[in-house]
Order: C-alpha cells, then structure tokens, then sequence
C-alpha cells in the first residue's frame, strides 16, 4: 500500500518495515520489532516488541510523542527499546511497563541519534512503586521508586507482617 498508516482503534504490530510516517491516535496502538522508514507520532500507545516480549522498534526518521510508551520487561532483565534515527520530542508522554520491574533499577527504553526533547510524567504503577522517566541529550530511561513499603498495609496477620518487613 501507499501512503501514512493511521491507527485509531486496535494494534498495528510492525514485525517487517513500514515505509510511511505512522500515527498512533488515542485508542490506537503501534507495537513490534521492526522498521518504520518514516516518523511515528504517538497520541495513543507505543510499544517496541510484542504484548509480554520485548524487542526493539527503530524509527527512521522522527518521534513525536505526547501518548503512552509501554515498556516490556522480561524476567532476565532485559527490556524493549524505541531506537530513533532522528529526534525525539516526549512532551507529556507517560511509561507504563509489562512484566516484572525490580525497585531501585533503571531501565533505558529510547534513544534518539538527533537529541530528546521534552519531559515525560511521572507514573504510579502501584501503591507501592511509581516510575521516574528522564533523559540527557539522547537516552531516555526510567528508574523505579519504591514509594510505600509493604509493612504499610493495615490489617496483616503475624506472617504476613514478617515477610513484609523482608521485602
């Protein structure tokens, strides 16, 4: 086909290559570990790799990001990755993850060759932990906080209690 692919309402997953600008509208999700020889503007969700597999997306050319970039961890530790051969603007964008995430870990989910521009928002993804996104001039990571402790739940029994205070 020819021409922008435009995704409104479900998923797109570009396991191949795209050879037009993409745009992921609310509601719609771009997601794979392929090639887009073009931009991305993400107003929905964006995820490198597949739902509960990480992997990488590159971008050809330019992200402009004001939507969500979900971000899958794998149990070994390793996560997906946005590789933008261009810039990066993520005024606004928030992360979310798939998996498991370890507090007091930092994870690189973007690089941009051109530079990053924009903050991203600060995320909850629990009672318990909430996520830090930053960047310098072309990585973007995240660092997990641990906002709350588990001995901070009322109404524990005796065990509960102990290996809340382990965790």
């Amino acid at each position: 086909y020819q021409g922008d692919s435009v995704v409104v309402g479900g998923t797109l997953q570009i396991d191949g290559s795209v050879s037009s600008n993409v745009y992921s509208e609310i509601n719609g999700t771009v997601a794979g570990s392929g090639s887009i020889v073009g931009n991305l503007i993400n107003r929905g969700t964006t995820q490198a790799g597949s739902w509960g597999t990480s992997g990488n997306l590159s971008i050809q050319g330019d992200l402009v990001s004001s939507g969500i970039i979900a971000v899958t961890v794998e149990d070994s530790g390793s996560n997906s990755q946005i590789l933008v051969n261009g810039k990066a603007e993520v005024a606004g964008s928030k992360i979310t993850t798939y998996g498991i995430v370890i507090p007091n870990a930092r994870y690189q989910f973007l690089s941009a060759t051109q530079g990053i521009t924009g903050d991203f928002v600060a995320t909850s993804i629990s009672p318990f932990l909430s996520l830090n996104p930053t960047h310098d001039a072309n990585i973007a990571s995240f660092l997990v906080n641990k906002t709350a402790s588990l001995t901070s739940v009322n109404n524990l029994n005796g065990s509960q209690q102990i290996s809340a205070d382990e965790l």
